[in-house]
């Protein structure tokens, strides 16, 4: 008996599938054996749950449940694992048989052809042409679904979609009942997508049909609830591959109370109609952090008092920190069916580490990761060891050639730098750090082979990793990680093949997934939206719906080979048909959310087409979270202010973070405290390029620098201009009798090079500053940009610094060969200093088109637009909360002073200065 029962509801498909095991048991003493198929393991463990609910009698008995995949292999044991597929495949690569490729192109073809191999399989494919071909015949793929069937009954619960040579093994059984999602109680199978719609309706225009026919055509098409026709395909695709079997419809009434079961009555009875809002179906705009998004979460369920709740994301790690920490707090129970742990362990975390040795060596960042690593740290016990890590590398990159010369500086009685790290009561610490160090770098040799067997591969890291690590068995995670790292070293020792380090590592160091607070019966379920995890509820959140995030994106790979017939779901038609099960699965409430800006460069992004296309015309407005304590910085008005300096402290300011605050104060603003990095704009640029290759030309002959094309005779025009401005920068510094050099400020200079720079300011504060100025002259500063108080403002900070190293006052301006002098360079850079560090943490005015106007000329004179130069000019700007010119000359006329040295260099008209 073949046979499919349909509902709209997964808790009823449940219930049937209960009473069928009671009616079996009460028919048959002897209880035939059954098998539950069901798509993931979390949709298993509420599936035995419910059907211990549902029985009539507390219980069912007979049956065995599993993943589908799982009884796959059981019964063909030809099925390779995934790690044994990749091994033949880069054997099969690394052996050039098929094709030449290198290292990186074969790990890259090996992750994508051993997926598509499986797809080939489950959908009954074998391609005949090719190296791909000569792989899967190799392989047998075309064998691994010809296994026998017996006579057991089997059912298949919660699939949304079956590939063709899976149902047909699924068809193959003499008993077979397939539990199936169906929103619609009706014929509903021959739905079109509304683009779908579209391109049917051109066919028949080219056919010439009449436009009444078309019209009526048409019409026909509007009829469907479009929820139904946009997000069905998926549905509509599986229930056509049953045709033939008996069907049986468990669809059950829904009720017109709310707009949620209005709209779920809609889909159900085929009908379509314009809903009416209330609040049981909702969207928020809920801030611009996803510790926002959370807060505004657990007040809801604080609000509904409900635990029958479920909590859906596109993907729910980027969430789990702040679900765990906010709902401790606010006391709210909570559960994850599988969540990815291996980064709460100390114990994985180490052997990450490793791992990362073995790839890179031994290096400074990599050795203090591991000493801050507990597992290691306890393996141990270093205390003092991050002091001689640090020594070592800053002599020299090499650590065996930093612990030599550490040890002779301390042991020899010479002239040369001496070292206060090593007292003679450590020396048996420092002994065995030297030791643990040659150790370590005996085996990350070791582990560096290119191939090994991965029995030879498991026997030595389950060596390393004892030797390294201490795994806290008290620790739940802890223990559960070092579990899985052992059947992992059980798997590979199972497999006669040769690796590769990087396969080895991409098999180890997988994620680790397990129920956290599994437990936990009557507590808040979160979980990332995929197939099974989609439950029945009272009430169901939808976190991360923006338009960037839902649907996800797919890209389909070039080395798929199926046939245009085969049909395969996309990601983004598989979001489609789950969200769809959300709707129908919503007892209650349905409620989703967003942020409204992007966390990345804060611009406004919107919620999801999907969503947007389910609150059309149904009065649904988007609501914004308001916090009372006040929302993130990005969403208040940006406003120019500045802070109080600090008090008799020593500070060390990077000379690069003085150039990019008087290059761009704004970007600074953004980089620095608000933590947002623009994306670049790609959009070519003749002023942009023409700079770039000035500037290298300082360093190489021009001929040698690779110049970007232009279209046409513009190419050579271009090429002229550059070859112009180069020969006149030539004959001035030929004028001069000048060579361009730099300069370098470092914290470890030795005899010939330059300090640190140390400026005190008038309260005390001591200022270090160190950096690079990549091109000075031998007796004064060198400015390249234009001889204009606005360019000049933002090499400031370099100039000064370069005049008080060279000691000198002479500024030698390139483009027009004159030589300014600042009378006093020291305290102009005091004055700067003392700017950059009231306005650090604050938006300045001072940009370089607003230089000029704030600082030598009137409010009349100052103008409130400038030119939009790039990206960061446009973001803040929008954003900007901009005063009255008068205002902003009178909060702002302290910054005058600050660059007294500066105006003295272009003094203004009398008419325009202030």
């Amino acid at each position: 008996m073949k046979k499919i029962i349909l509902s709209q509801n997964f808790a009823s498909l449940a219930r049937i599938l209960a009473l069928a095991f009671q009616s079996s048991f009460r028919e048959d003493s002897s209880i035939q054996k059954q098998w539950i198929f069901v798509p993931t393991h979390s949709l298993k463990q509420w599936l035995l749950l419910q059907m211990a609910l549902c029985a009539p009698k507390g219980g069912v008995l007979g049956f065995q449940i599993c993943t589908l995949e799982e009884r796959l292999r059981s019964l063909c044991p030809e099925i390779p694992t995934r790690l044994e597929l990749c091994c033949l495949v880069d054997q099969a690569l690394a052996s050039e048989k098929f094709f030449p490729v290198s290292p990186q192109g074969r790990k890259t073809v090996r992750e994508q052809f051993s997926s598509l191999v499986f797809t080939y399989a489950w959908n009954g494919f074998c391609p005949q042409e090719g190296w791909q071909g000569q792989l899967c015949k190799e392989l047998g793929v075309d064998q691994w679904l010809k296994a026998g069937v017996g006579k057991e009954v089997v059912h298949v619960f919660g699939f949304d979609f079956f590939p063709q040579a899976v149902r047909k093994w699924i068809s193959a059984h003499e008993s077979c009942f397939v539990y199936l999602f169906s929103p619609c109680a009706l014929f509903w199978e021959d739905l079109c997508t509304v683009k779908e719609q579209g391109r049917i309706l051109e066919f028949w225009q080219k056919k010439k049909v009449s436009f009444s026919e078309l019209g009526q055509f048409e019409e026909y098409l509007a009829e469907a609830p479009l929820l139904l026709a946009n997000w069905g395909k998926v549905g509509r695709e599986t229930v056509k591959q049953f045709d033939g079997w008996d069907m049986e419809s468990a669809h059950l009434v829904v009720s017109e109370e709310s707009a949620l079961e209005k709209l779920q009555n809609e889909l159900l009875s085929f009908e379509r109609s314009c809903g009416s809002g209330d609040k049981s179906i909702r969207v928020f705009k809920a801030g611009m952090t996803k510790r926002e998004e959370v807060e505004w979460l657990c007040d809801e369920i604080c609000q509904l008092q409900h635990t029958d709740v479920l909590v859906l994301a596109p993907d729910i790690a980027p969430y789990v920190p702040w679900i765990e920490m906010i709902f401790s707090q606010r006391n709210v129970p909570y559960r994850f069916p599988s969540v990815s742990v291996e980064r709460q362990s100390p114990f994985f975390q180490g052997i990450s580490y490793l791992m990362l040795c073995a790839e890179r060596g031994l290096n400074e960042e990599l050795l203090c990761s591991l000493l801050d690593n507990s597992s290691f740290a306890r393996k141990w016990k270093g205390k003092q060891w991050h002091g001689w890590v640090e020594e070592i590398f800053q002599i020299s990159s090499d650590w065996e050639q930093g612990i030599a010369v550490l040890l002779d500086r301390f042991l020899i009685l010479a002239k040369g730098p001496k070292t206060d790290t090593l007292v003679f009561g450590e020396w048996d610490s420092f002994e065995e750090w030297i030791g643990l160090l040659q150790s370590l770098h005996t085996d990350v040799v070791a582990l560096r082979e290119e191939t090994k067997t991965l029995v030879d591969w498991a026997d030595t890291w389950a060596k390393v990793v004892e030797k390294y690590l201490y795994c806290d068995l008290s620790d739940e995670v802890d223990s559960f990680c070092q579990s899985a790292w052992n059947r992992r070293l059980i798997e590979c020792r199972k497999v006669d093949a040769r690796a590769p380090l990087d396969l080895v590592k991409e098999f180890l160091m997988k994620q680790i997934f397990r129920p956290v607070h599994g437990n936990h019966l009557h507590a808040i379920v979160c979980a990332s939206i995929e197939v099974g995890s989609i439950v029945p509820a009272k009430v169901i959140f939808m976190l991360g719906m923006d338009e960037e995030s839902f649907p996800r994106k797919s890209q389909r790979s070039s080395l798929n080979m199926l046939p245009p017939t085969t049909y395969v779901p996309e990601v983004p038609d598989i979001d489609r048909y789950l969200l769809l099960q959300v709707v129908m699965n919503a007892k209650e409430m349905l409620l989703f959310s967003y942020l409204g800006q992007s966390p990345e460069d804060g611009r406004s992004v919107s919620p999801s087409f999907l969503v947007q296309e389910l609150c059309a015309d149904r009065g649904i407005v988007i609501e914004t979270v308001a916090k009372e304590d006040g929302a993130c910085a990005v969403k208040k008005p940006l406003v120019f202010g500045s802070g109080d300096l600090p008090k008799n402290e020593e500070i060390h300011i990077p000379l690069s973070h003085l150039t990019l605050f008087a290059k761009h104060p704004w970007k600074y603003y953004l980089q620095n405290v608000l933590h947002i990095t623009l994306p670049r704009e790609n959009e070519r640029s003749l002023a942009k390029e023409r700079g770039m290759l000035l500037r290298s030309a300082l360093e190489f002959p021009l001929e040698t620098l690779r110049q970007e094309k232009w279209p046409g005779i513009l190419h050579e025009a271009f090429i002229s201009d550059v070859r112009s401005r180069e020969e006149k920068r030539q004959t001035q510094m030929q004028n001069w009798g000048k060579e361009i050099r730099s300069v370098a400020l470092l914290e470890t200079a030795q005899e010939g090079e330059f300090a640190p720079l140390k400026i005190e300011l008038e309260d005390g504060t001591v200022v270090q500053i160190t950096g690079h100025i990549p091109w000075t002259l031998e007796d004064g500063a060198l400015h390249l940009g234009d001889d204009t108080i606005g360019s000049m403002f933002q090499g400031w900070p370099e100039i000064l610094v370069a005049s008080c190293v060279l000691q000198s006052s002479q500024i030698y301006i390139l483009k027009t060969g004159k030589v300014k002098t600042v009378e006093n360079a020291s305290q102009a850079l005091q004055k700067f200093l003392t700017y950059y560090l009231r306005c650090k943490e604050h938006i300045s005015p001072l940009i370089s088109d607003w230089v000029d106007p704030l600082l030598r000329k009137t409010p009349q004179a100052f103008r409130d637009t400038f030119r939009y130069e790039d990206e960061v000019h446009r973001w803040v700007q929008f954003r900007l909360n901009l005063p009255e010119p008068a205002v902003l000359f009178e909060e702002w006329k302290w910054v005058r002073p600050m660059f007294s040295d500066l105006i003295a260099l272009y003094p203004g008209r009398s008419d325009e200065t202030v």
